[in-house]
């Protein structure tokens, strides 16, 4: 499932990412996916290899444009460098930055 929805360029959304639905929400966790990394913060094997194989299509974001959204910046970003850094480090590298800068010609 994870895969079929980033195989379609069109789709920007970021389903299952980073957080897992609460147990009271089964009906949207089935139609999310499972969450990109355990309970222990280790990346999910099908997360993993999605992310390799896709790697030139994904950019790291952040929905840090709202002022609420600010006191939570440093632990997003925390949580996202440690999902990163259970990658190849050129898969990394694409998703952290190198995307976007090819996106905006940097």
């Amino acid at each position: 499932m994870i895969e079929r929805k980033l195989a379609r360029p069109d789709d920007s959304t970021r389903r299952g990412m980073p957080h897992a639905p609460t147990a009271r929400d089964e009906d949207k966790a089935e139609e999310i996916g499972p969450p990109v990394v355990d309970a222990c913060n280790a990346l999910q094997p099908e997360w993993r290899a999605t992310l390799i194989r896709f790697h030139d299509r994904l950019m790291f974001a952040t929905d840090a444009h709202k002022a609420h959204r600010w006191s939570n910046y440093a632990r997003i970003v925390d949580r996202w460098r440690g999902i990163l850094g259970q990658l190849p480090p050129e898969v990394a590298q694409d998703i952290a930055d190198k995307n976007a800068q090819r996106l905006y010609g940097r």
